[in-house]
Order: C-alpha cells, then sequence, then structure tokens
C-alpha cells in the first residue's frame, strides 16, 4: 500500500525528501556524453547515489517520452531498478476519460509499476474511478485548479472515503497551512521547494500528518544536476543529504517549539 509504503521509508532513511528524475540530455554532465543512450545510465547512478536519503522517486513521463524509443525502454528499466522499498509516483498529469483513462491507469500501475500518479488539475469522476480504483494505489490532484483549495481538499477527502484508492494533494509550500486545517491526514506533494526559510518552516510545522507521515517534498534539479562533471553522483548524494537535514533540523525545532 502506498501509505504503508511511504511511511517505512519516510522512517528508514529519516526523510522527506523526493527526487524527480526529470532527465534531460541537454542537461546531463558532460562525462554521459561518452555513453550511448545515457537516459538509463544516468539516471541509475542518481538512484544508486539518493536511494538511502529520499522516500519516493517522482518521474515526469514528458521527458522519457520526449526522446523517443531509446529512452521508453530506459523509463521501463529505471522502474525496475528502484528499490521495491521506496515508492515512485508517476507524474504524468493523466486527465483522459472513459477507456484511454482506463489504459493510462494500467501503463502507469502496471507497465511502470506505479505507486502513484499525478492527475490533471480538476479531474472528471471518470478519471478519477480509472486512477483510484486500486485501495493500494495513490493519486495526487493539483491545488492549482479552478475550484479554491479548501474545495479541492474536501473533494479530495470525499474521493478517499468513496473510491478505493487514496488522493492526495500537490501543494506549495506556502499553502500547506490551509491544507491541514481541514485535512490533516491526507498526503500531501510539495512542488518548487527552495531553501529559503519561508518555505522550509511551514513545510516542517505543518507538513506532518499527526500520525508522524511526512509530506513529499521535490527538491528538484539542484539535486539531479548538483554537478555537471565526473563527481555528478556524489554531489546529488551531498545535494540531498543537505536537503534532508535541514527540513529535519527544521522540523525538530518546530517540535521542541510546539512542546515549550
Amino acid at each position: 500500500m502506498f501509505l504503508e509504503k511511504l511511511r517505512a521509508i519516510q522512517r528508514q532513511n529519516q526523510s522527506w525528501i523526493g527526487l524527480s528524475l526529470d532527465v534531460q540530455i541537454r542537461r546531463m554532465p558532460a562525462p554521459m556524453a561518452r555513453v550511448d543512450d545515457p537516459m538509463f545510465p544516468f539516471a541509475r547512478a542518481l538512484v544508486d547515489a539518493t536511494r538511502d536519503v529520499v522516500c519516493t522517486y517522482l518521474i515526469d513521463l514528458g521527458y522519457f517520452l520526449s526522446e523517443g524509443a531509446p529512452d521508453t525502454i530506459a523509463l521501463e528499466r529505471i522502474v525496475r531498478y528502484i528499490p521495491d522499498e521506496i515508492p515512485i509516483s508517476l507524474d504524468g498529469k493523466f486527465g483522459e476519460v472513459g477507456h484511454s483513462c482506463e489504459a493510462y491507469a494500467r501503463a502507469a500501475y502496471e507497465a511502470y509499476r506505479a505507486d502513484a500518479v499525478t492527475l490533471s488539475p480538476n479531474p472528471d469522476r471518470a478519471t478519477l474511478t480509472a486512477f483510484l480504483s486500486q485501495a493500494n494505489m495513490a493519486t495526487f490532484v493539483p491545488a492549482r485548479s479552478p475550484q479554491p483549495i479548501d474545495t479541492l481538499v474536501s473533494h479530495a477527502k470525499t474521493w478517499s472515503q468513496s473510491l478505493p484508492g487514496t488522493c492526495g494533494v500537490i501543494v506549495e509550500a506556502g499553502k500547506l497551512a490551509r491544507v491541514r486545517s481541514s485535512a490533516p491526514d491526507m498526503p500531501v506533494l510539495i512542488t518548487s521547494f527552495n531553501a529559503l526559510k519561508d518555505e522550509i518552516t511551514p513545510v516542517a510545522k505543518y507538513g506532518p500528518t499527526p500520525n508522524g507521515m511526512g509530506p513529499i517534498v521535490d527538491a528538484g534539479s539542484s539535486i539531479l544536476y548538483a554537478s555537471s562533471r565526473d563527481d555528478f553522483a556524489e554531489a546529488a548524494h551531498v545535494a540531498a543529504r543537505a536537503w534532508r537535514d535541514r527540513l529535519n533540523a527544521q522540523s525538530s525545532a518546530e517540535r521542541d517549539s510546539a512542546r515549550a
């Protein structure tokens, strides 16, 4: 089950950091230029370097489809390479309806072994039914939709209650307090995250659920492309560990403040 898997790896790695494997040929470190079909070797090196300091791998489907057949194969290989204990979230922003949506759901959960997916904003009932059809999976809906965030959160709670799967929201750090005021237990995926204190503080304060499950914090390219030299994998590990430690330190400070 996605939530159980997420809780377990967050405890094991003491981390809320999610790493987006947004692999782009044009941004790869110089050493990868010598490698034929570098998408999988690069992604594999990053997984090896960060598997002990992240809680989720997020894979943007678009980057792996944009380069054609070799990189579609790379996607199939990397989802099988990622350790089973680490959840995979497939960022496909799915939004089709009917039979097409059901096919996308099978592709995400079966072919690409995703534990969670992202949907397009304001999904309809058919889309939600297709992706929330399995109790052990999770679906994240963007908070940036025509609906007010409070309305979206209310809908997500209803969807989780009426459909087998778990529904969470994709939200920016500054909106976490509003989400938690009405949905303290809901899983959240935090995007567009940076090292500024005005983002670290709300994530540490409002990110965890009452039972201690943390948010998934997508630290993005600051980890993936931490170096363009031969040390790119080591640099990614150092960057991911630094993000994790900063969040953990601030979270500890928030807990101490709450007890005082």
